[in-house]
């Protein structure tokens, strides 16, 4: 049961960690998702370099509270209408909420890989 544990926990990590370079070129051209996904970055960094003692789904939870404002002008981009006329998108609930339940859990991912990365970074000097 130990060793099963141990590999449902290794498996979930290296999707954590493998998750952010998979999904990188489906937000890259979206500038609302770059704004959410360099707030996420910065905030995993500056908790890396200062106090690298975290475990990194605390930082990916305390970079959701921080960059909630981020994450809410996603969340308004995605539910815009096409046309820029700035009308939510009702007729497609469902696809919208798919669509940013996708983008909650690459951010988490993604921040977990900043956070590690950095980790790895500062302590290796």
């Amino acid at each position: 049961m130990k060793h099963q544990l141990t590999g449902c926990l290794l498996l979930v990590a290296v999707s954590a960690i493998t998750a952010p370079a998979k999904a990188a070129d489906r937000y890259e051209d979206d500038s609302a998702a770059r704004a959410v996904l360099e707030c996420h970055a910065r905030y995993a960094q500056t908790y890396a370099t200062i106090r690298p003692i975290f475990q990194a789904s605390d930082i990916a939870i305390g970079a959701k509270a921080h960059c909630i404002e981020q994450m809410r002008e996603f969340e308004r981009h995605v539910r815009e209408d096409a046309s820029g006329s700035g009308k939510a998108v009702w007729m497609m609930p469902a696809v919208a909420d798919r669509y940013l339940g996708g983008f909650h859990d690459y951010v988490y991912a993604y921040t977990v890989d900043q956070y590690v990365k950095a980790v790895a970074a500062a302590t290796a000097h």
